[in-house]
């Protein structure tokens, strides 16, 4: 497998794409890198109430970019300099030759610093990544589980993943479990007037209009323990449906 095109979108929509061919091309790029764990304190439930969760650290992505001038390329280059936007986080996306996309949230870490060799112009951006993992895939993988009823999910890849949880409407508590592998749950409270969003990986509840509501989850809540491991695995919820979203992950592209 090789890849074929990046592609940059900063958090202002937009976005440049470097090919293997001039006027704008990469020459390199280094998709993987050594990452670690580490322990943190996530608020949960009331005012003042915390939880301990166990996460991933990030990883630096070493990009080499040139673009091929000869005169009259301003409005290029200032478009550079605005796409890679130091400390705004944006989206990195690799491309393979099969078309298999990968896409993974970075930052610049520097404004790009320019070095002439005749008509070319190179430089070397080194994107950080605070979750180490890309994404694989142009769509989410979407398994609805039924109320009272263990339903499998699988996880196709390698590495266990953390799925966004979508909770409908639901006038008492409930608790959404892994019954597979390593087990894993965590409670909910009534919200009778509000659709959920659970996302595990970020340890963050919302309702449909974005408000917050980790106050919902019960101070047992272990989420980074909820993932979903290579493979099949069974979840189950007794008091009502839900919607489980995620993607394949991968380390790094070939």
């Amino acid at each position: 497998m090789r890849i074929k095109k990046v592609i940059f979108k900063n958090c202002y929509g937009e976005e440049i794409a470097f090919g293997k061919k001039f006027p704008l091309y990469f020459e390199k790029i280094n998709t993987f890198g050594i990452t670690g764990r580490f322990t943190s304190d996530g608020i949960i439930g009331s005012p003042g109430q915390y939880t301990s969760f166990l996460g991933d650290s990030g990883k630096t992505i070493t990009a080499e970019f040139a673009f091929y001038c000869r005169g009259g390329n301003d409005l290029i280059l200032r478009k550079i300099e605005r796409v890679f936007t130091p400390l705004r986080t944006g989206l990195l996306t690799v491309l393979d030759e099969d078309d298999m996309i990968y896409t993974i949230e970075a930052y610049p870490n520097a404004m790009p610093v320019f070095q002439r060799s005749g008509s070319v112009l190179r430089w070397t951006v080194n994107f950080q990544a605070d979750y180490p993992y890309w994404e694989k895939g142009y769509e989410d993988i979407v398994v609805t589980v039924p109320a009272n009823v263990a339903t499998a999910v699988h996880n196709p890849g390698m590495i266990p993943v953390s799925p966004v949880l979508v909770l409908p409407q639901y006038e008492w508590s409930r608790t959404i479990s892994k019954t597979s592998g390593q087990a894993a749950s965590f409670s909910v409270d009534s919200s009778p007037d509000h659709e959920l969003t659970v996302n595990t990986r970020n340890f963050k509840v919302v309702d449909e209009n974005g408000s917050n509501k980790n106050n919902l989850l019960y101070a047992s809540a272990a989420l980074d323990e909820f993932f979903l491991e290579p493979g099949v695995n069974y979840l189950y919820c007794m008091q009502s449906s839900f919607t489980v979203k995620f993607k394949e992950l991968a380390a790094g592209v070939m």
